[in-house]
């Protein structure tokens, strides 16, 4: 078990562009009172929208709403009432991914220039919207929201660092991968065992690549606050989110994470003060002892359900496998 007493990098660093003005507080309310909705009750669009809106007050909830709900008419429309589930999940692939009539030949599409995710405001239901360029956040979301709308079997699923979709076929009761960084085509879970390196333990001990829960799912678009908050340093406020929505995804490793480096800044902070004082008092050290054990704690957790921190021979990987799509997109379009 290492410990960590550090600000973490991680694979897909946040860069915040937008504010909230709600008090950390009031969006952590927001987001219990979400949670104790039944799961009938909680509509996945309406949902995104309200998680945004705390990261960009601006976001115009009715106008994104408007988009979904035209792009669900659409559907409806050109699909056969007697098509088949996984038949109707795929032409949703199809209508998301492929250039038509249907979105004036302006499909969308992974965002090949921010393939970290690293501006939250790429993260957003709304930015998607409107620049159709989205990420492993942004793109499964969406998805779900729309398959949810279409009454389709659908739910999210977690790889280290990444979020994809689970269709449930009815008829075989079995699932089906959806990779919607890649056109919505299926993928194995071997795929992503081997893609994100994902540890045989974490495997064994459910941490990836299951197929999550409603308000699980709340908890992953949740996850896009997390961000705000460290970004304004609010970091006791990021250690309570995290743990609110552990509440219901009691082995999401990436929060455990994020409740680790919470402790590492708070205790850091103390350090820092200490040092400008030239001193501590026999409490001040005490709660640095906790924050530090709460830190060790916290990583050490999610270490043993088989979590690992990526190293930087995968990051590169990545990232050359991103280069390589990048020019064959280029190749592709400059020979039509």
């Amino acid at each position: 078990m290492k410990g960590f007493i550090l600000f973490l990098l991680f694979t897909c660093p946040v860069q915040i562009t937008f504010a909230t003005e709600s008090t950390g507080n009031d969006v952590i309310k927001i987001i219990e009172s979400i949670l104790a909705k039944p799961d009938a009750n909680i509509d996945l669009a309406k949902t995104k929208l309200t998680i945004d809106k705390l990261v960009d007050p601006s976001i115009n909830i009715n106008a994104a709403m408007g988009k979904i709900n035209q792009m669900v008419k659409t559907l409806k429309r050109d699909l056969n009432p007697d098509m088949m589930p996984l038949d109707k999940a795929l032409s949703l692939s199809s209508f998301l991914y492929e250039s038509g009539y249907w979105n004036n030949y302006k499909p969308f599409q992974y965002d090949l220039d921010d393939p970290f995710g690293q501006k939250l405001n790429n993260k957003l239901i709304s930015t998607y919207l409107n620049t159709k360029k989205g990420n492993c956040i942004s793109m499964p979301i969406l998805y779900a929201i729309l398959a949810e709308k279409l009454g389709l079997d659908v739910t999210l699923s977690t790889a280290p660092l990444h979020v994809f979709v689970k269709f449930k076929d009815p008829t075989s009761g079995k699932y089906f991968n959806i990779e919607t960084t890649d056109k919505g085509q299926p993928a194995s879970n071997d795929f992503y065992h081997t893609k994100s390196l994902i540890t045989d333990i974490a495997i064994q001990n459910g941490v990836y690549l299951q197929p999550l829960t409603k308000k699980q799912t709340v908890a992953v678009m949740a996850m896009v606050l997390n961000g705000s908050f460290e970004k304004q340093g609010k970091w006791q406020h990021s250690i309570d989110l995290a743990k609110l929505l552990l509440k219901v995804y009691p082995r999401y490793a990436y929060a455990m994470i994020k409740v680790g480096n919470g402790y590492s800044r708070l205790l850091n902070i103390e350090i820092s003060k200490a040092k400008i004082k030239g001193s501590y008092t026999s409490e001040e050290k005490q709660h640095m002892d906790h924050l530090y054990q709460q830190n060790i704690q916290w990583f050490a957790k999610a270490e043993k359900l088989g979590w690992h921190l990526s190293t930087q021979e995968e990051n590169d990987n990545y990232l050359n496998a991103i280069k390589k799509r990048q020019a064959l997109l280029t190749k592709t379009t400059q020979g039509k």
